[in-house]
């Protein structure tokens, strides 16, 4: 088995796609979350950590994680954003300011 499959078999935390429900395996690395095959993590989606209940916001392109320096793709890695970083990158704000109206 590799170095990789070993590191997440021995410390990768559930995830619940809020979505659709499913429950998946991910391993938390610095800014990044990696995935084993077949799960293809996509841009947008957001992961909630079964046990601590912290939110994933997924964001950029994932890319291939290969079994060694030549191997076949076993993984996907993606970067993520806390809540408050996604909404400053995609410019979401409740706070509306109107002005003055002036209506003659």
């Amino acid at each position: 088995m590799s170095l990789f499959k070993n590191t997440f078999k021995s410390h990768s935390q559930k995830f619940t796609i809020l979505d659709s429900g499913e429950i998946i395996e991910g391993l938390i690395m610095k800014q990044s979350l990696y995935f084993l095959l077949p799960f293809i993590p996509k841009e947008g989606m957001i992961l909630r950590n079964v046990i601590t209940g912290a939110d994933y916001y997924l964001h950029g392109n994932p890319s291939a994680v290969p079994d060694g320096l030549h191997g076949s793709v076993i993984a996907y890695k993606i970067n993520f954003l806390s809540k408050n970083e996604y909404n400053k990158l995609h410019n979401l704000s409740s706070t509306f300011n109107i002005g003055n109206i002036n209506g003659w």
